[in-house]
C-alpha cells in the first residue's frame, strides 16, 4: 500500500534486481503504453505525502536538469524495460484490503520509480509493477528493518502452482516440509551462490565446476519477469 491515505499497488517479486517500480498517473508524466492492470494506477495527485526527487536527492535515478526529476530505467534479461522518474511515499506490507489502522504502525518511507513506459511483459502481465529484492539498501526488506518493522533482513519465497508464499523476517518451519539448508554467499549485491555440480534426479550434469561460476557466477534469481 502506497500514499496518504494508502493506494493499493500489486507488483512482482525479484530477486535479481533492487529497483521499485509501478505506473502512476495524476500529473504530465502519466504512463504510457503501461497496459492494465489489477489495480488502477497509482494516482500521485492523491498523496499527500507523495514527493518526486529532485536535485540533489537521487538514489538510484541519474538528475535531468532540463525535466528537473531524477530519471530511471531498467532492462531484464527476457527483453523487458521500464522507464521512470524516482519519487518518495509512504509505504506499507498489507493485505488484499486496506483496513483502517493496520499499516499506521507499519509505515515508513520508500523511494521508488513511478514508471512512464513500460514494454515487453511489463504491459501484459497482471501485477502493477515490480519490487526489487536483492541485497540492495533501498529494498523492502532493509528498509522494514531499518524502521524496527523487522527484526532481520531476511525473507522467503516458496513457489506452488496456482500461488505461493513470501515470508518477510526469519524463516518459518511451520510452512516447511524438510529443514533448511545453508550455503555461504558470495561478496556481492546479489544473492550469488558456489555450485559445485549440477544433478538432474540422480544423474550429475558432465560439466565442470569453474562453468558455473563463470562471469557474475550463479545468482539465485527468482525470475521474475520470465516465471509470474
Amino acid at each position: 500500500w502506497v500514499g496518504t491515505p494508502p493506494q493499493r499497488v500489486s507488483v512482482i517479486v525479484d530477486t535479481g534486481s533492487h529497483i521499485t517500480a509501478f505506473p502512476c498517473q495524476g500529473n504530465s508524466e502519466n504512463c504510457k503504453d503501461c497496459g492494465t492492470h489489477t489495480d488502477a494506477y497509482f494516482n500521485t495527485t492523491a498523496s499527500s505525502t507523495f514527493k518526486k526527487l529532485g536535485a540533489g536527492e537521487c538514489v538510484q535515478g541519474h538528475y535531468n536538469s532540463g525535466a528537473k526529476e531524477c530519471r530511471m530505467s531498467q532492462s531484464y534479461a527476457e527483453g523487458s524495460r521500464w522507464d521512470a522518474y524516482e519519487a518518495q511515499d509512504k509505504f506499507y506490507v498489507g493485505g488484499e484490503f486496506n483496513e483502517d489502522g493496520v499499516g499506521s504502525n507499519r509505515t515508513f518511507d520508500f523511494k521508488f520509480g513511478c514508471q512512464t513506459h513500460e514494454t515487453g511483459l511489463f504491459i501484459t502481465q497482471l501485477a502493477d509493477g515490480i519490487m526489487g529484492m536483492d541485497m540492495h539498501a533501498n529494498t523492502l526488506v532493509y528498509k522494514l528493518n531499518d524502521n524496527h518493522i523487522l527484526d532481520s533482513k531476511s525473507f522467503s519465497m516458496c513457489f506452488k502452482l496456482g500461488g505461493g508464499i513470501m515470508n518477510l523476517g526469519l524463516p518459518d518451519p511451520r510452512i516447511h516440509l524438510e529443514d533448511m539448508q545453508y550455503v555461504p554467499l558470495r561478496q556481492g549485491s546479489w544473492f550469488t551462490v558456489t555450485v559445485d555440480e549440477v544433478r538432474i534426479g540422480d544423474e550429475r550434469v558432465d560439466t565442470p565446476a569453474s562453468t558455473w561460476s563463470r562471469g557474475k557466477g550463479m545468482i539465485v534469481d527468482s525470475g521474475t519477469t520470465d516465471t509470474y
